[in-house]
């Protein structure tokens, strides 16, 4: 073997040591070998450098021909200039993308971003954790020269004759041995000298084949084994039943009759079914290689056949086990055996009985029931009887044989009230019930606020809360709280309503509020002369209507400006909130709240009336100033307190209009088919006017107390 450093390219002073050269003999080469191996490692390390690492600007190859990294992005291209082969190469966690080996030169693939790289070679060591001095970016190319010190090796092996042997056996779990040692299971590859062997091919459940097998020099020796089975199968049936279970020397085989067994080794076996019921049945038999033994056992019964009828809703127990509910039939194993049907509130039935080996035998069983009697008595007489939800006729009455236990008697005559009670009925005894059904029931008033004087069909009873005693039928109630009576009539009745309250509560106008409990609403009020009215405009909204449809004979709702149809939308608007809604006539009619009216015209002009008549009225009705009303808002005092705001109107084309210039009101008084009376006030003058429109317009609405 020949080591020599190439003397083409000198290295630099002090980059690597001076040229060694070794020689080895021919009768030592074996040994020295690995001499210099040692030698040759202890050298490595100092002969790899980087000379130069430059980018190689006007090379595209790494666009030409692209690798892509793990990421999907275009790598980077280093092409490593040296005469030497062999290299590998490591970059930490970003990886080597690809290599490729060219003539004197390396192709080296690497991801963008890469920042250092290792070299190694076999016999020139490594150059650990080279750092780039430039940026590694994407798709660019790069030059990197090595200098490296130059290794001529020339080694002379021994040459040795030998040849390949293929064995190949079926199945491809056998175990293959040659000359007695295990080599492979299911096929062997193996490089020998020219010689003659020995095999042996063995599996389980199969026949072992061994031989001899000769290897020559020239060719591949090849030998396909293919084992005989060693194995069969047994199925096992069984009568008069299938579903034993089957034993094969004893053991559990797994499976039941009519079934099949797994692969049995061939050779004699004892074959037993086991059947509950049934004497168990063995035979002898013999596997045969690769053949299916059929074997049929025949069970002897072991057992009486036996039909117990009984009624549906009684249990039968047999030897205090739970069989069934209602009849049953099945086997039995001979023996002596206790059958017994039991039911609630019955005396048991029970019968013992001895049963043999092929009996057939029918048995019924009928529980005795235990009763007791009955005896109810009312006044009135001629009440209908209910036990339990039965009809048991009219009272006065005896009812017998009534099983024991507890029942729920319902006692009802007409005018009367029913009487409900929970009795128990003994073994033998007789059980009286003797009741008064009433004529009536307890009732009780109550009122908001208590203290309400209380009269009941023109009789005063004291004042609310009350309670007593009322028959049935209607009564008329009167409550008188101060200013405010109450008048209604109600009806008591079996199973009826036993309560009643009334809201006796005296308004005080001006001071408490009108809530609306259909929407949580409050409204300031206001008295002005004999007259409680809202001091606000109505905002009752169960819907908003189309803005292009109208009507005047089905109800319509709308906001002003909204061209929606959400509820909730429009109830956000700044309109809504200030001016309320604006109603067409047939939906004012029915806007306001209990207690409270859509004025009539009649009613407006004694509105109108009292505050000096329609020429000063307007003023006395308008909010002062000119944030709602338009300017110059004349004549507005409010002294009124009516507090009237400009919510405009909505016309008959669906139009919205006069917002800040009139404010509209309807009154429940009708004109025409088609017109009814409303009042509006004006911010040029302090008029209240009267006229008659359309009822399909929207105008708001000011609610009346009743």
């Amino acid at each position: 073997m020949l080591m020599k450093q190439d003397s083409s390219s000198p290295p630099k002073p002090d980059r690597f040591p001076k040229p060694v050269r070794f020689i080895f003999p021919k009768p030592v080469r074996f040994i020295t070998l690995f001499i210099f191996s040692v030698v040759l490692q202890s050298l490595s390390a100092q002969h790899i450098s980087v000379e130069s690492f430059v980018p190689a600007i006007n090379d595209m190859d790494a666009r030409i021909n692209p690798k892509r990294d793990q990421n999907g992005e275009l790598a980077a291209l280093i092409k490593v200039i040296t005469t030497e082969t062999g290299f590998s190469w490591e970059a930490g966690m970003l990886g080597i993308v690809a290599t490729e080996q060219k003539v004197s030169e390396i192709w080296v693939y690497i991801p963008r971003g890469s920042q250092r790289i290792t070299i190694k070679h076999p016999q020139l060591g490594q150059l650990r954790n080279y750092a780039y001095p430039i940026p590694i970016e994407a798709a660019t190319v790069y030059e990197m020269r090595l200098v490296t010190g130059r290794i001529e090796t020339t080694v002379i092996p021994p040459e040795l004759e030998s040849q390949w042997l293929l064995i190949t056996a079926e199945p491809n779990t056998a175990l293959i041995y040659l000359n007695d040692a295990f080599e492979a299971t299911g096929v062997l590859q193996k490089r020998l000298l020219p010689g003659t062997y020995t095999y042996r091919v063995e599996n389980n459940l199969y026949h072992t084949e061994a031989g001899r097998i000769t290897v020559t020099s020239d060719k591949r020796a090849e030998l396909s084994v293919k084992l005989k089975p060693n194995f069969g199968f047994i199925e096992v049936k069984s009568t008069p039943e299938t579903g034993a279970r089957v034993q094969i020397n004893g053991r559990d085989a797994g499976f039941i009759t009519n079934g099949k067994s797994e692969q049995l080794q061939s050779g004699d076996y004892t074959v037993t079914v086991i059947k509950e019921q049934f004497q168990p049945s063995s035979r002898q038999v013999t596997v045969k290689d690769n053949e299916t033994t059929l074997l049929t056992l025949n069970m002897a019964p072991n057992f009486a056949t036996v039909e117990v009828k009984l009624p549906s809703d009684a249990t039968l127990f047999i030897n205090n086990e739970r069989r069934s509910t209602g009849n049953w039939s099945g086997r039995l194993n001979a023996g002596v055996y206790t059958f017994e049907a039991r039911k609630d509130k019955h005396r048991p039935a029970k019968q013992d009985m001895q049963l043999q080996v092929g009996d057939l035998r029918t048995i019924e069983l009928e529980p005795q029931p235990i009763t007791g009697s009955l005896d109810v008595v009312t006044n009135p007489p001629m009440a209908n009887i209910k036990l339990n939800g039965k009809d048991f006729g009219t009272s006065p009455n005896t009812i017998r044989n009534l099983l024991i236990g507890e029942y729920t008697i319902l006692l009802e005559k007409h005018g009367h009230a029913s009487v409900s009670k929970s009795i128990t009925v003994t073994e033998g005894g007789s059980t009286l019930i003797n009741e008064t059904l009433p004529s009536g029931m307890s009732i009780t008033i109550t009122s908001d606020p208590t203290g309400a004087e209380l009269f009941i069909n023109n009789q005063k009873v004291g004042t609310t809360p009350y309670t007593g005693q009322l028959g049935f039928g209607s009564h008329r109630l009167k409550l008188v709280n101060r200013s405010k009576t109450v008048e209604e009539t109600i009806n008591v009745s079996q199973g009826g309503r036993t309560s009643f309250s009334f809201d006796v509560s005296v308004f005080r106008c001006g001071t408490d509020k009108l809530v609306d409990t259909r929407d949580g609403n409050e409204y300031e009020t206001v008295k002005i002369g004999n007259q409680c009215w809202m001091k606000e405009n109505l905002k009752w909204l169960p819907g908003v209507s189309p803005s292009k449809n109208g009507s005047n004979t089905s109800a319509h709702y709308y906001v002003y400006d909204y061209q929606g149809s959400s509820v909730s939308a429009a109830k956000a608007t700044a309109n809504y909130r200030t001016y309320g809604v604006l109603y067409n006539w047939p939906a004012a009619l029915k806007a306001c709240p209990q207690g409270w009216d859509l004025p009539s015209d009649s009613e407006w002009t004694v509105l109108i009336e009292y505050l000096g008549g329609n020429s000063v009225a307007g003023g006395k009705m308008k909010t002062t100033g000119t944030t709602h009303w338009g300017s110059p808002n004349t004549g507005a005092t409010n002294s009124s307190g009516f507090s009237g705001l400009p919510g405009g109107s909505r016309s008959s084309s669906g139009y919205f209009l006069d917002l800040g210039n009139y404010g509209n009101w309807w009154s429940s008084t009708e004109y025409s088919s088609a017109n009814a009376w409303c009042r509006f006030l004006f911010y040029l003058n302090a008029f209240a006017y009267r006229s008659s429109f359309n009822k399909e317009l929207g105008f708001s609405v000011r609610c009346v107390r009743d």
